[in-house]
């Protein structure tokens, strides 16, 4: 199935350090949410929410505040956003932290996911590049969040690692997504 990743804060909305409590979308994140899911697109949100470990923040916070969001999104036409979570810090050495691919093998069991035609939009290169890069989906990078940064005085931690597109912010890369999808069938 053909799918757009995609990670939450920084990328979608919110504090790209924070937690998922404060988050509020940025401006045409849904209209891009909805342009992808009109294109047959499953939408997944893969997420590092580290401060659920460092115990800042409750799973009965984030379930809310996810509970929150969905409904948001629904009120919006979009009715197909799923949410894929790794509460650790990297010090748990969990799988399913991003870069590892955990969250991935986790929304691929539910369907399975077309990586030669599935994205990855993110803006933390360290974390969101990578995963992409160690699944083989094409990467975009938004510059909102700290994409600016990951392009710049932090693109040594992801050396070596090329995007596919660099979008000022979500609703540019989604429209990339739309434009260009036909060419990879």
């Amino acid at each position: 199935m053909r799918t757009v990743l995609m990670d939450l804060q920084g990328t979608l909305g919110g504090d790209p350090i924070g937690d998922i409590t404060d988050f509020e979308f940025y401006p045409n994140v849904l209209k891009g949410l909805k342009l992808l899911q009109d294109e047959n697109y499953r939408l997944v949100i893969v997420t590092n929410q580290s401060k659920i470990s460092k115990n800042i923040i409750t799973i009965s916070n984030y379930e809310a505040k996810k509970s929150e969001l969905l409904k948001e999104a629904k009120e919006n036409g979009i009715d197909n956003l799923e949410f894929y979570c790794c509460p650790h810090s990297k010090s748990d050495g969990c799988t399913c932290r991003k870069p590892n691919i955990g969250l991935f093998d986790e929304a691929n069991k539910i369907k399975k996911i077309d990586i030669e035609k599935s994205y990855m939009i993110g803006d933390m290169g360290m974390f969101d590049m990578v995963f992409a890069h160690n699944i083989g989906l094409k990467k975009i990078l938004v510059l909102t969040g700290v994409g600016e940064g990951s392009l710049k005085e932090f693109r040594h931690t992801w050396q070596g690692i090329e995007t596919d597109y660099i979008a000022e912010d979500f609703f540019e890369a989604a429209i990339w997504i739309k434009e260009n999808s036909s060419e990879i069938g």
